[in-house]
């Protein structure tokens, strides 16, 4: 299956970004996300040893920019947005609670 995990500050945590409405949330540092500075913090995929029968393995990609068409389904995909933005996406498992999801990230 796909999943969603959620990473903000602490004061910047969507109200939806919960187990209940199907979504994995993380606090990153005070200082944010590192995004452009490699020493505030990283977020790492581990990627265990898979089976040689698994074509879509982080392993068999060779070449930058070929990550996507090797790993397919199993490329993480990632995207910045506000947590407004991300409250609009609603409570995909509790469909009657917040607005309508809508960006299929889920």
């Amino acid at each position: 299956g796909f999943y969603t995990a959620v990473f903000s500050r602490p004061s910047f945590r969507p109200r939806n970004a919960t187990s209940e409405c199907g979504f994995a949330w993380a606090p990153t540092p005070p200082a944010g996300d590192g995004a452009g500075d490699v020493n505030l913090w990283n977020m790492w995929i581990r990627f265990a040893i898979p089976s040689p029968n698994f074509p879509e393995a982080a392993q068999n990609v060779v070449f930058p920019g070929t990550e996507e068409d090797i790993m397919g389904d199993y490329y993480p995909r990632g995207e910045y947005m506000s947590p407004e933005e991300f409250e609009e996406i609603g409570c995909p498992r509790n469909p009657g609670k917040g607005p309508k999801p809508g960006r299929g990230h889920y």
